[in-house]
C-alpha cells in the first residue's frame, strides 16, 4: 500500500513482514537482527522493527542500560533499527507530549515516530543501549556461521536420502521432527 489511507489501521508505507523458526538456536535470531541492522546502514530510508516470542529481545540484551520507565509492558513498537542505530521512542512525560507520542503505540504510530528520529530517548541512554547491542553482535556474521555449522553422517533408507538430496530445504523439518520426538513417537 502507499499509505494514502488516513485510517489508523492502514499501513503507513510499503513494508515487508517476515517470520522465522530458529528453535533453540538464539544465534540464528541474532544473526537475523545483525543482517537487518546492516540493511539499515545501507538503506537510510529503511526502518526495522524486530521482536520474538519474548518481546523486544534487543532490549533484553541491553537490560542494564535501559531507562527505568522502559519495561516489557510498554516496550511494544518502541524499539526500531534505523540508519544502523537503535531508535527507542520514549513515553510522554507530560500532557503536551502525549499529543505527539501516545503512551501505547500501535505499529503505524511507532514506525512514523521512529522515522521522524526527533522522538527518541536521551542520546546518552541510547548510546548505552547501542553499545550493549554492538557488544552482542561484535563477532557477526562470523561467529554464528562458524559456531553453528554442523555435519552429520546419517544412516537412512536410500529413498529418504534421495528425497533430501533433491529437496535439501526439508532437512531442517526432518531434523525438527526427529529431535522433537517424545517417548511415544520412538515406540511407533
Amino acid at each position: 500500500t502507499d499509505g494514502s489511507d488516513d485510517s489508523d489501521t492502514a499501513p503507513l508505507c510499503w513494508h515487508l513482514r517476515g517470520s522465522t523458526m530458529f528453535g533453540d538456536c538464539l544465534e540464528d535470531e541474532w544473526l537475523i537482527a545483525w543482517l537487518l541492522l546492516q540493511l539499515t546502514k545501507r538503506r537510510k530510508d529503511l526502518t526495522v522493527h524486530v521482536s520474538d516470542g519474548d518481546g523486544q529481545f534487543l532490549l533484553i540484551e541491553a537490560a542494564d542500560a535501559l531507562p527505568e520507565w522502559l519495561n516489557p509492558e510498554n516496550a511494544d513498537f518502541r524499539v526500531y533499527l534505523r540508519k544502523g542505530r537503535t531508535v527507542v521512542i520514549p513515553i510522554p512525560t507530560n500532557p503536551s507530549q502525549a499529543v505527539d507520542i501516545p503512551v501505547k503505540l500501535d505499529p503505524n504510530t511507532g514506525l512514523r515516530l521512529a522515522q521522524q528520529e526527533r522522538h527518541s530517548i536521551a542520546q546518552q541512554q541510547l548510546n548505552a543501549i547501542q553499545r550493549a547491542l554492538d557488544r552482542r553482535m561484535a563477532d557477526y556474521p562470523e561467529k554464528p556461521l562458524k559456531n553453528n555449522s554442523h555435519a552429520f553422517n546419517v544412516l537412512m533408507p536410500s529413498r529418504a536420502a534421495e528425497a533430501l538430496r533433491r529437496t535439501p530445504w526439508l532437512v531442517g523439518a526432518a531434523m525438527r521432527a526427529f529431535c522433537g520426538r517424545d517417548p511415544l513417537d520412538v515406540r511407533a
